[in-house]
Protein backbone atom coordinates (compact mmCIF):
# COMPACT_ATOMS: atom_id res chain seq x y z
CA UNK A 1 0.00 0.00 0.00
CA UNK A 2 1.38 3.40 -0.99
CA UNK A 3 -0.16 6.62 0.36
CA UNK A 4 0.75 10.27 -0.13
CA UNK A 5 -0.41 12.73 2.54
CA UNK A 6 -0.60 16.49 2.49
CA UNK A 7 -2.64 18.75 4.73
CA UNK A 8 -3.79 22.26 4.01
CA UNK A 9 -2.14 24.82 6.23
CA UNK A 10 -4.46 26.24 8.87
CA UNK A 11 -5.78 29.48 7.41
CA UNK A 12 -5.27 32.60 9.45
CA UNK A 13 -3.31 30.62 12.03
CA UNK A 14 -0.23 32.08 13.65
CA UNK A 15 2.72 29.92 12.47
CA UNK A 16 4.40 30.49 15.86
CA UNK A 17 1.34 29.30 17.83
CA UNK A 18 2.14 26.04 19.74
CA UNK A 19 -1.15 24.45 18.62
CA UNK A 20 -0.38 25.20 14.96
CA UNK A 21 3.15 23.79 15.30
CA UNK A 22 1.83 20.65 17.03
CA UNK A 23 -0.82 20.13 14.33
CA UNK A 24 1.71 20.55 11.51
CA UNK A 25 4.12 18.12 13.24
CA UNK A 26 1.39 15.48 13.75
CA UNK A 27 0.23 15.52 10.12
CA UNK A 28 3.35 16.32 8.07
CA UNK A 29 3.35 16.00 4.27
CA UNK A 30 4.85 12.58 3.52
CA UNK A 31 4.74 9.30 1.64
CA UNK A 32 3.73 6.19 3.61
CA UNK A 33 4.39 2.61 2.54
CA UNK A 34 3.06 -0.63 4.01
CA UNK A 35 4.18 -4.00 2.66
CA UNK A 36 2.94 -7.28 4.09
CA UNK A 37 3.13 -11.01 3.47
CA UNK A 38 1.30 -13.85 5.21
CA UNK A 39 1.83 -17.60 5.08
CA UNK A 40 0.25 -20.49 6.94
CA UNK A 41 0.33 -24.27 6.88
CA UNK A 42 -2.65 -26.49 7.64
CA UNK A 43 -1.65 -29.59 9.58
CA UNK A 44 -4.28 -32.31 10.03
CA UNK A 45 -2.96 -33.92 13.23
CA UNK A 46 -5.92 -36.26 13.52
CA UNK A 47 -9.11 -36.71 11.45
CA UNK A 48 -10.79 -34.48 14.05
CA UNK A 49 -8.02 -31.96 14.83
CA UNK A 50 -6.47 -29.41 12.48
CA UNK A 51 -3.71 -27.00 13.55
CA UNK A 52 -2.82 -23.99 11.40
CA UNK A 53 0.40 -22.14 12.33
CA UNK A 54 1.04 -18.94 10.42
CA UNK A 55 3.21 -15.86 10.33
CA UNK A 56 2.75 -12.35 8.94
CA UNK A 57 5.69 -10.11 8.03
CA UNK A 58 5.15 -6.35 7.69
CA UNK A 59 7.30 -3.37 6.73
CA UNK A 60 6.05 0.15 7.41
CA UNK A 61 7.67 3.39 6.28
CA UNK A 62 6.43 6.89 7.04
CA UNK A 63 8.49 9.91 6.04
CA UNK A 64 12.03 9.05 7.12
CA UNK A 65 11.18 6.37 9.72
CA UNK A 66 10.72 2.62 9.24
CA UNK A 67 9.38 -0.22 11.36
CA UNK A 68 9.12 -3.97 10.78
CA UNK A 69 7.15 -6.68 12.51
CA UNK A 70 6.86 -10.45 12.64
CA UNK A 71 3.43 -11.60 13.84
CA UNK A 72 3.05 -15.33 14.57
CA UNK A 73 -0.41 -16.91 14.76
CA UNK A 74 -1.77 -20.31 15.71
CA UNK A 75 -5.26 -21.68 15.13
CA UNK A 76 -6.76 -25.04 16.10
CA UNK A 77 -10.05 -26.54 14.95
CA UNK A 78 -11.42 -29.63 16.70
CA UNK A 79 -14.35 -31.58 15.25
CA UNK A 80 -16.27 -32.77 18.32
CA UNK A 81 -19.39 -33.86 16.41
CA UNK A 82 -20.12 -34.16 12.70
CA UNK A 83 -21.84 -30.74 12.87
CA UNK A 84 -19.93 -29.08 15.75
CA UNK A 85 -16.39 -27.67 15.82
CA UNK A 86 -14.44 -26.03 18.63
CA UNK A 87 -12.20 -23.14 17.49
CA UNK A 88 -9.15 -21.70 19.24
CA UNK A 89 -6.77 -18.99 18.00
CA UNK A 90 -3.82 -17.09 19.41
CA UNK A 91 -1.51 -14.57 17.80
CA UNK A 92 0.08 -11.16 17.55
CA UNK A 93 -0.94 -8.25 15.33
CA UNK A 94 0.82 -4.92 14.73
CA UNK A 95 -0.06 -1.62 13.11
CA UNK A 96 1.35 1.91 12.94
CA UNK A 97 0.15 4.54 15.44
CA UNK A 98 -3.41 5.63 14.80
CA UNK A 99 -5.41 8.80 15.35
CA UNK A 100 -8.12 9.14 18.03
CA UNK A 101 -10.87 8.43 15.48
CA UNK A 102 -10.20 6.24 12.42
CA UNK A 103 -11.08 8.80 9.74
CA UNK A 104 -10.19 8.26 6.06
CA UNK A 105 -7.18 10.30 4.98
CA UNK A 106 -6.25 11.24 8.55
CA UNK A 107 -3.15 9.32 9.57
CA UNK A 108 -0.46 10.20 12.10
CA UNK A 109 3.00 10.44 10.57
CA UNK A 110 5.05 8.96 13.41
CA UNK A 111 6.80 5.61 13.56
CA UNK A 112 9.54 6.77 15.94
CA UNK A 113 7.65 5.42 18.99
CA UNK A 114 7.29 1.99 17.39
CA UNK A 115 4.28 -0.01 16.29
CA UNK A 116 1.13 -0.73 18.26
CA UNK A 117 0.93 -4.44 19.15
CA UNK A 118 -2.04 -6.60 20.06
CA UNK A 119 -1.87 -10.02 21.71
CA UNK A 120 -5.06 -11.74 20.57
CA UNK A 121 -6.78 -14.87 21.85
CA UNK A 122 -10.16 -16.36 20.99
CA UNK A 123 -12.22 -19.49 21.54
CA UNK A 124 -15.49 -20.43 19.96
CA UNK A 125 -18.02 -22.99 18.79
CA UNK A 126 -19.14 -23.44 15.18
CA UNK A 127 -22.33 -25.36 14.40
CA UNK A 128 -23.56 -26.56 10.99
CA UNK A 129 -27.32 -25.99 10.96
CA UNK A 130 -30.05 -27.00 8.50
CA UNK A 131 -30.48 -25.15 5.17
CA UNK A 132 -26.73 -24.68 4.73
CA UNK A 133 -26.49 -22.23 7.64
CA UNK A 134 -23.41 -22.08 9.85
CA UNK A 135 -23.51 -20.32 13.23
CA UNK A 136 -20.37 -19.36 15.15
CA UNK A 137 -20.11 -17.90 18.64
CA UNK A 138 -16.63 -16.70 19.57
CA UNK A 139 -15.30 -15.08 22.72
CA UNK A 140 -12.15 -12.98 22.41
CA UNK A 141 -9.68 -11.29 24.72
CA UNK A 142 -7.11 -8.89 23.25
CA UNK A 143 -4.35 -6.99 25.06
CA UNK A 144 -2.98 -3.87 23.35
CA UNK A 145 0.61 -2.73 23.94
CA UNK A 146 2.27 0.53 22.95
CA UNK A 147 -1.03 2.13 21.89
CA UNK A 148 -1.03 5.70 20.61
CA UNK A 149 -3.80 6.74 22.97
CA UNK A 150 -3.54 10.51 22.91
CA UNK A 151 -7.07 11.12 24.21
CA UNK A 152 -6.84 9.53 27.66
CA UNK A 153 -3.18 10.09 28.52
CA UNK A 154 -2.59 13.83 28.15
CA UNK A 155 -4.16 17.18 27.38
CA UNK A 156 -4.75 17.66 23.62
CA UNK A 157 -1.86 20.10 23.00
CA UNK A 158 0.60 17.93 24.91
CA UNK A 159 -0.66 14.82 23.13
CA UNK A 160 0.04 16.43 19.76
CA UNK A 161 3.59 17.36 20.73
CA UNK A 162 4.60 14.08 22.41
CA UNK A 163 3.92 10.50 21.43
CA UNK A 164 2.25 9.08 24.56
CA UNK A 165 1.75 5.33 24.66
CA UNK A 166 -0.52 3.23 26.83
CA UNK A 167 -1.91 -0.24 27.45
CA UNK A 168 -5.45 -1.39 26.72
CA UNK A 169 -7.65 -4.41 26.26
CA UNK A 170 -10.70 -5.54 24.37
CA UNK A 171 -13.00 -8.36 25.41
CA UNK A 172 -16.15 -9.48 23.75
CA UNK A 173 -18.39 -12.00 22.14
CA UNK A 174 -19.01 -12.29 18.42
CA UNK A 175 -22.01 -14.07 16.91
CA UNK A 176 -21.72 -14.85 13.20
CA UNK A 177 -24.42 -16.58 11.13
CA UNK A 178 -23.85 -17.26 7.43
CA UNK A 179 -25.30 -19.27 4.58
CA UNK A 180 -23.40 -20.77 1.65
CA UNK A 181 -23.80 -19.09 -1.75
CA UNK A 182 -24.23 -22.53 -3.28
CA UNK A 183 -27.49 -23.03 -1.35
CA UNK A 184 -30.74 -21.90 -2.96
CA UNK A 185 -32.11 -18.63 -1.65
Amino acid sequence: QFDHYTADKRRWADPEDPDTIAYDNLFPPRDDTALGAYADLEWQIDPRVKVTPGVRLDLFRSGGASATSVSPRLQMTSQVHKRIRILHAFGLATQPPSFILPLPGLSIGKLQGGLQTSVQASAGVEVEMPLGITATVTGFDNVFLNMSDTLSVQRPTEALEDDPRSLGYSRGLEVYVRRRFTAKL
